[in-house]
């Protein structure tokens, strides 16, 4: 992503109210932005976090606790950005893995599905019990998919 994308800031963990672990709150007067990417002025490493506006004049952004530290202590220079469909996809902290179980219990059942097939033609009392664990199976996938598409939701 470009550089000119990135708004740079001084931090600070001095402001009214005081944030909650995790939030950046920027300073009186800018836009509003609920979710947004911060790193370290110049850093690789990015964090994904909520947004909101100071109430009190000072200056810079506030944040407190583990993102703070995350961010180079007090008075340090960081640069945000609003987060993108993508970032809240790559950073967000329960998509991604709600993803790739999705994924891995399609293929589960997939597999559980061509296995009771080939099964079930050449032994016929046992296709009952195979029939139920490719059941089983994409039931597991359905509610897999619903979760995925609960996330989804509330990016």
């Amino acid at each position: 992503m470009a550089n000119d994308l990135w708004i740079g800031l001084q931090v600070t963990h001095r402001c009214e109210p005081a944030p909650p672990d995790g939030t950046l709150y920027l300073p009186k007067g800018t836009a509003p932005i609920p979710r947004m990417v911060v790193r370290p002025e110049g850093g690789n490493k990015v964090k994904l976090v909520e947004g909101g506006v100071k109430s009190d004049n000072g200056p810079g952004a506030c944040a407190t606790g583990a993102l703070l530290a995350f961010l180079g202590g007090t008075n340090a220079r960081i640069e945000y950005r609003e987060a993108t469909f993508g970032d809240k996809i790559m950073y967000g902290e329960s998509v991604l893995r709600q993803l790739t179980v999705t994924l891995l219990t399609f293929v589960s059942s997939i597999i559980a599905a061509i296995a009771t097939y080939l099964t079930s033609s050449s032994d016929p009392t046992k296709a009952f019990v195979y029939g139920m664990a490719t059941t089983v199976v994409t039931i597991s996938f359905v509610l897999a998919l619903l979760k995925l598409l609960d996330d989804f939701r509330k990016l």
